[in-house]
C-alpha cells in the first residue's frame, strides 16, 4: 500500500484491510483443524464496519464492558458469540449483559462468591487465573505483575482446590491471560503445561479455556507453538478453546497518515510541527513510546524534532533524522497504529479527530469513521 500517494486529506487514519485479512486466515487455518475458536479483542479497534469484516470469518468478538458488549451483539447479530472478560462484574448490569454476552469471565473469588449464583442461572461463567509467570519485563504491561488486580494467583487456587474445591462448583471455564506483545508462541505452551500440572483436575472439570491475548503474529509465522498448546488442553478433555487476539490483527495493519504544517528553529533543534497530535495517538505520550516513521533514516543528516499542533508542551513524537530537509506539505507517516490508539484518542484543544480509512487493492479506499464539531460539542453538553 503506497500511503505516500493516497488520496486522502491529512490527518487520517489508514487500515491495510488486505493484511488484516491475511492474519484472520492465519488463524483460520488453525481453528479449523482443532477446538479452537478466535475471538478478536475489539478494545483494539472497533469500527463496525472492521469488525463486521473480521467477526464473519471468526468465531465472535471479545469485549471488556458492557457498551463493547453491546457493541459486539449489533455487528454480530444472531452470529457467533460474545465472551466478556472485565475486572468487575456489576450486579446491576448482569440481566443486560446476559443479553449480549454468551460469556463472562469472573476476575476474583469474592466476586464469584458474590454473583456466582446470579450469573450461572443465566449465561456460562468462567474464573480468571493468574499464572503468576513472568514473561513481560515492563511491570506498567504485565498482567502477572507483583500484586497484580487480573486474576486470581495460581497459588489461591491450588490452596483452594485443596481445601474447598466444591466452591468452584458450576463454572464451565478457566482463563488466563498473562502476556503482552510476545513473539513466542512457545510461553503459552510453558503456561499450559504449568496449569496442567499444578491444576489439571480443575482443568479437566471444564468445558472450555480461555487462553487470553497478548501474543503478536502475523502472516509469515510458524503457528504450530499455537496448535500445540490447544492440543495439550485437547488432549486434557478440554472441549473449545478460545484465543482472544486483538493488536495481533489489526496493530501494525493501521497507520497514521499525517502533514507537516510548520518548520522553525528552536535552541538548537528544527521543530516541525504536524497536522496531528500525541493526543490521537495517546500512548505515545502515556507510556513515552517512539513510534516507526516512514521516511525515517537512521543515518540521515537532517534531524527534526517532530511535534503536534496543540499547546501541550509535550505533545511531542521525539527527534528523527531525514536523508532530505522536510519542507510544508511533507507526510510523515506513523506505522504500527492500528491497536489502541484510535479508541484512546481526544479532541484536546477542539481538535478533530483524524478521519478512518479501510483500504485494500481490490476496492481502494473506503471512510468508515468521521468526526466534526458536533462530535465535540455533544461531549461537552
Amino acid at each position: 500500500m503506497q500511503l505516500q500517494n493516497l488520496d486522502i486529506s491529512t490527518p487520517a487514519f489508514v487500515y491495510d484491510l488486505d493484511s488484516i485479512n491475511a492474519r484472520v486466515n492465519l488463524l483460520r487455518e488453525v481453528a479449523d483443524q482443532r477446538s479452537l475458536r478466535i475471538l478478536y479483542s475489539i478494545k483494539s479497534a472497533s469500527f463496525s464496519t472492521l469488525l463486521e469484516s473480521i467477526a464473519n470469518r471468526l468465531q465472535g468478538l471479545a469485549t471488556s464492558s458492557l457498551f463493547e458488549s453491546r457493541h459486539a451483539r449489533k455487528v454480530l447479530g444472531d452470529r457467533g458469540e460474545v465472551h466478556l472478560s472485565t475486572v468487575v462484574v456489576l450486579p446491576e448490569q448482569i440481566e443486560e449483559l446476559s443479553m449480549y454476552c454468551n460469556a463472562i469471565n469472573i476476575n476474583s473469588l469474592e466476586q464469584w462468591q458474590r454473583h456466582g449464583s446470579m450469573l450461572k442461572d443465566r449465561i456460562e461463567c468462567g474464573l480468571r487465573i493468574n499464572p503468576m509467570t513472568d514473561y513481560v519485563n515492563d511491570s506498567r504491561f504485565d498482567p502477572c505483575r507483583k500484586n497484580s488486580k487480573l486474576g486470581v494467583p495460581l497459588d489461591q487456587i491450588i490452596r483452594l482446590l485443596k481445601n474447598d474445591s466444591r466452591s468452584l462448583a458450576g463454572l464451565n471455564g478457566l482463563q488466563f491471560h498473562n502476556n503482552c506483545e510476545s513473539r513466542e508462541f512457545s510461553q503459552l505452551v510453558e503456561t499450559c503445561r504449568l496449569l496442567l500440572d499444578s491444576c489439571g483436575n480443575l482443568i479437566r472439570r471444564m468445558e472450555w479455556i480461555n487462553i487470553g491475548g497478548g501474543y503478536l503474529f502475523n502472516e509469515h509465522c510458524d503457528m504450530q507453538w499455537l496448535t500445540d498448546a490447544v492440543i495439550l488442553l485437547e488432549e486434557a478433555g478440554v472441549e473449545r478453546v478460545y484465543f482472544e487476539p486483538g493488536k495481533a490483527i489489526v496493530g501494525d495493519t493501521g497507520y497514521l497518515v499525517a502533514s507537516v504544517v510548520d518548520i522553525f528553529r528552536s535552541g538548537d533543534r528544527d521543530i516541525a510541527i504536524l497536522d496531528c497530535s500525541v493526543n490521537h495517538v495517546p500512548e505515545v505520550f502515556e507510556f513515552q513510546y517512539r513510534p516507526e516513521i516512514y521516511p525515517e533514516c537512521n543515518d540521515g543528516e537532517y534531524i527534526y524534532r517532530l511535534a503536534g499542533m496543540t499547546c501541550l508542551s509535550g505533545d511531542l513524537f521525539g527527534d528523527y533524522r531525514f536523508e532530505h530537509p522536510l519542507e510544508l506539505g511533507d507526510r510523515i507517516i506513523f506505522r504500527d497504529m492500528g491497536a489502541y490508539m484510535f479508541v484512546k484518542a481526544s479532541m484536546f484543544n477542539g481538535f478533530n479527530i483524524p478521519p478512518v480509512y479501510l483500504h485494500s487493492k481490490s476496492m481502494g479506499l473506503e471512510l468508515i469513521n468521521e468526526q466534526g464539531y458536533e462530535d465535540y460539542r455533544r461531549r461537552l453538553t
